[in-house]
């Protein structure tokens, strides 16, 4: 049967169109040839050019990860001049060691510990190892030194702390400078440390002088900052208003303190005289046992006024800031009760004693320009040691500084005590190996 469609009748033609399309001549085919060739050339050029940068950025990204690993593993690893096992301050092995019943001393230990042990004794009284803001590492090097830093009991991170609650005042009224270096004999036992560096400034000084003449065979060495002895005669010189008869400043800040007083003192019917430094003390440890804040405050902004030397860092006396009050209500009642105690109820007597440091290598740091702890005592205190039949050596510096330890010239001095310490160190050991081959033997 014959098909008339015309669509049918044009099939074979659309068949052989597709087929003239597979119909190439001998030119053609060596047209394509080369173009296939080009074309295969140019992707070889470019696959090797992409290799070859490829390979580039792999052996980048492989030498920055080299760098990157060796600068990690430095940081972690210590260096050359450090040995294995030294712990940083920001790393601190903390303790809780209990001295009494109910009380514990907060505690941390850093450094390296098969090196010599010096011991932080902080100021105040009623001050704290957090004060100081970690500032001990400008003086104690980790890879030389194990260093203790104690706060002592009722203040800091010690429990029960003033600083928490103004209430465990209560638990604290018979604390005496003795107890206070017992304490810290209880903490170089528990840390089983033979002998160790008594390291303390202002009120950590006369600490440090009271432990080394309880403990002088625990004692390696003193090195002390700002002496203060508790004697009359000092107190003298901060409490009364005849040590500020030359400076108009102090006195105004001096009259401050001393008007508050006498409102109190005045309401009981007493008299205060503005020279009797026993008196105003004794005012203020009342107020102060009593919770008065006020009385807090002005005592605790009296004593860090007179001895900071940046104005920006000074208080207001008449507007207490909540943000240092836990710390002032520690400093306020530690001083007063102490000083009290350890000036006239049951003096201190550090010059009847100073013989006990015979024995003790000791090295001073004392401002000339310290209000708080004048270079008398200091003075006083080199003078009787060398009337005594010493053993060991006496490095004392009276520098052109403040009370702070932040004082450049005072921090110079600090740092130098130490290295001459650690040096004298170096040769002692270094003898004693010399004299042992002799079957003799040295301090």
């Amino acid at each position: 049967m014959t098909n008339n469609d015309p669509e049918h009748e044009e099939q074979p033609l659309l068949i052989e169109r597709r087929e003239s399309q597979f119909d190439y001549d001998d030119d053609d085919d060596n047209i394509n040839y080369k173009q296939n060739q080009n074309q295969t050339k140019t992707q070889c050029c470019c696959f090797r050019r992409g290799r070859r940068k490829w390979l580039a950025v792999a052996v980048l990204n492989l030498f920055v990860a080299i760098v990157l690993a060796l600068l990690v593993r430095r940081a972690l690893k210590p260096s050359k001049d450090d040995d294995v096992g030294v712990i940083d301050i920001y790393h601190a092995t903390e303790y809780r060691i209990p001295v009494e019943e109910g009380i514990t001393l907060w505690c941390r230990t850093w450094g390296k510990e098969s090196a010599p042990a010096v011991v932080f004794v902080h100021g105040g009284p009623g001050g704290a190892v957090e004060d100081y803001h970690n500032g001990n590492r400008r003086f104690f090097e980790k890879s030389k030194l194990f260093v203790v830093e104690v706060d002592q009991r009722g203040t800091g991170r010690s429990q029960p702390s003033l600083r928490d609650d103004f209430g465990y005042r209560t638990l604290y009224q018979n604390i005496s400078i003795e107890t206070i270096s017992n304490d810290y004999e209880i903490v170089r036992r528990f840390l089983d440390i033979d002998q160790w560096v008594v390291w303390g400034g202002s009120y950590g000084s006369t600490i440090g002088i009271d432990y080394a003449m309880r403990y002088p065979k625990s004692t390696l060495a003193l090195i002390l900052r700002g002496v203060y002895l508790n004697t009359v005669t000092e107190m003298d010189e901060v409490y009364s208003q005849n040590a500020f008869l030359d400076d108009p400043k102090k006195l105004s800040d001096f009259r401050q303190l001393y008007e508050f007083a006498v409102q109190h003192a005045s309401i009981e019917g007493r008299e205060l005289d503005a020279n009797d430094s026993f008196g105003l003390t004794k005012e203020y440890e009342k107020m102060i046992d009593n919770g008065n804040e006020m009385a807090v405050w002005q005592w605790f902004v009296f004593e860090n006024n007179l001895m900071e030397e940046d104005p920006q860092n000074l208080l207001d006396p008449n507007r207490i800031d909540e943000s240092r009050l836990g710390e002032a209500q520690s400093t306020a009642f530690f001083e007063t009760r102490l000083w009290i105690h350890q000036t006239w109820e049951a003096p201190s007597n550090f010059f009847g004693r100073v013989d006990c440091l015979s024995n003790t290598p000791i090295w001073i740091c004392q401002g000339l320009r310290d209000n708080v702890c004048p270079p008398q005592n200091a003075q006083h205190l080199v003078a009787a040691m060398h009337n005594t039949t010493r053993s060991a050596p006496i490095h004392d510096r009276f520098i052109e500084s403040g009370h702070e330890d932040t004082d450049p010239v005072m921090e110079g001095c600090l740092v130098e005590s130490m290295t001459e310490f650690l040096q004298s160190l170096s040769l002692i050991h270094s003898d004693a190996r010399n004299l042992k081959t002799m079957g003799r033997t040295t301090w």
